[in-house]
């Protein structure tokens, strides 16, 4: 058995923030910037919604991004993902199985009646 660990969602090294993780732990994905002018989609971080909050995705991200296209993959819509480059060429060695799972790094967003620790 394999097991995949694939980082994905904006963070610090890939659009300067972390995505948002709410009290109660949900959280609302915020993909990558688009860095390539091959991205055929329209949808742009003010364009966007995000499908927990319904809220535009600029909301979460800084203001020099906003008008950004984003870079949607994964997509969930439709649970597709992949680059054509080396790393995820290597996706397609997995069989039934194995394991890929994704994770992200988050930010806290609220936190009602927090106590700081001095």
């Amino acid at each position: 058995m394999k097991v995949v660990l694939v980082r994905v969602g904006i963070d610090s090294g890939a659009g300067g923030t972390q995505g948002p993780l709410f009290d109660g732990g949900s959280f609302e994905f915020v993909p990558i910037p688009e860095n390539k002018e091959r991205n055929l989609g329209k949808l742009t971080y003010q364009t966007a919604r995000g499908p927990v909050t319904e809220k535009p995705l600029s909301e979460f991200v800084p203001e020099r991004l906003h008008d950004r296209k984003i870079h949607d993959d994964p997509e969930w819509r439709t649970f597709t993902y992949g680059d054509p480059n080396t790393l995820k060429r290597r996706l397609r060695l997995l069989e039934p199985g194995d394991l890929l799972a994704f994770y992200s790094r988050r930010f806290v967003r609220e936190i009602p009646n927090a106590i700081a620790l001095t």
